[in-house]
């Protein structure tokens, strides 16, 4: 595994300095992900998540906040194995946001630390967390996959349904503006029943995006971009007509 930027070069193996380098050039990951094979990896504001073809979990960056889930708020120089209660929890998607983690298990579980504000780890509070802690509200669904966006979290299910929680100023979790309560934060999950069928998802800082069979459909903050628009419900954007034949093949 190859990374670049800031701080990245204590990652390469050697003693950590008093203050990392900036990496200029991509350089080889080792720590604990030495003779891991890699299944994915995903980066956060200053943090990074692996997940290995065998389930391990490994993160290492800032963990000022509890995202690295090892614990404590220690900062990690190098990969380093997440222990327990995840230490024999087999992941299969990954998620970092700007300082909070999700995790979705080979089993349908769902998993969460970090810095809960706005509800974003979806425990019902507002609580930190620095070890990882199921998600009690999803129980009753088997998810297989997650993203993390700033400050919210999505869910996809196993039947395509979309959860979402956390942060929603701008109706990032797609759950439109109800009376007296626009852009209420979530702090626990709640399904967005205006989409269904999901293949697929994305988060951005203050946006999410999912794929429902051939189509793209988004919400949140369309600050800055073209091809969002500002909308607290799902708005679909049309795709490419090569895209819809290729869906359809």
């Amino acid at each position: 595994m190859l990374e670049a930027g800031e701080g990245a070069a204590a990652a390469g193996g050697e003693e950590a300095p008093s203050r990392p380098r900036d990496q200029l050039v991509p350089a080889l990951v080792r720590g604990d992900l030495e003779g891991v094979v890699v299944a994915a990896v995903d980066a956060g504001d200053v943090f990074t998540l692996a997940v290995g073809a065998c389930g391990a979990l490994f993160s290492w960056g800032k963990g000022r906040h509890g995202q690295l889930g090892h614990g404590d708020e220690r900062d990690c120089f190098v990969p380093t194995r997440v222990g327990a209660p995840v230490e024999a929890v087999r992941m299969r998607s990954i998620g970092a946001g700007n300082a909070h983690t999700v995790c979705v298990s080979d089993r349908g579980e769902v998993w969460t630390c970090g810095d809960g504000r706005n509800g974003r780890l979806g425990h019902g509070d507002e609580a930190q967390r620095s070890a990882f802690e199921r998600v009690g509200a999803l129980a009753g669904v088997r998810a297989i996959a997650c993203v993390a966006g700033w400050a919210h979290s999505a869910v996809r299910t196993s039947t395509g349904g979309l959860y979402v929680f956390g942060r929603n100023e701008v109706g990032q979790l797609g759950l439109g503006e109800r009376p007296g309560a626009p852009g209420e934060d979530e702090l626990l999950p709640k399904r967005v029943l205006a989409v269904d069928r999901v293949v697929a998802l994305a988060a951005g800082g203050v946006h999410t995006a999912v794929v429902c069979r051939s189509h793209v459909v988004s919400f949140g903050s369309s600050n800055l971009s073209v091809a969002l628009r500002r909308a607290h419900a799902p708005s679909e954007l049309e795709t490419a007509p090569e895209a819809e034949a290729e869906a359809e093949a």
